[in-house]
């Protein structure tokens, strides 16, 4: 199923992928998927411009990720996808490939589910990008404090920032 032209990816979990989009389904129907060498990205509002998601799957996630350098942007209408595909089991894994008019998805498993649909004209909107900054005062009990550091201990590097 790879593609020559346009965009080929294999994700390991055709679950968790269709769960992701599944998410973006309850925000937008219909969304724009931005393929490029980097990542698979989708941003999405709400019709009343009051939710926004992003996400961003970079493409070292995947276990065989073929896009050209120009990327590929895919209109999916997703209340429509989300309704005709099955729920993938435990296991499967999700093969993408798309062109400038279609998309295709299969479903990797006992009994492989190939879906061919034609790519929807979405209009790109402007989603302006987010800056929002909190002023915030908080008293935490130094118990708890020593708890949350304890718990944070494995993941990584730890930035405290105290303006003076």
């Amino acid at each position: 199923m790879s593609s020559s032209r346009g965009v080929y990816f294999e994700y390991p979990s055709a679950k968790t992928f269709l769960t992701l989009l599944e998410v973006v389904g309850e925000v937008a129907d219909e969304v724009l998927l931005d393929i490029n060498p980097e990542a698979v990205q989708v941003r999405a509002l709400d019709p009343a411009r009051l939710s926004l998601i992003e996400i961003r799957i970079s493409s070292s996630a995947f276990t065989q990720y073929d896009v050209e350098p120009q990327g590929l942007k895919v209109g999916l209408n997703l209340s429509s996808l989300l309704r005709i595909l099955p729920k993938p089991k435990k296991g499967e894994a999700l093969k993408f490939s798309a062109d400038e008019s279609f998309y295709s998805l299969l479903i990797e498993g006992m009994a492989p589910k190939l879906f061919r649909f034609r790519s929807i004209e979405v209009q790109a909107e402007e989603i302006p990008e987010l800056s929002l900054e909190f002023k915030v005062k908080a008293r935490v009990l130094s118990k708890a404090f020593k708890q949350a550091l304890t718990d944070l201990k494995g993941s990584g590097t730890i930035e405290i920032e105290v303006p003076v």
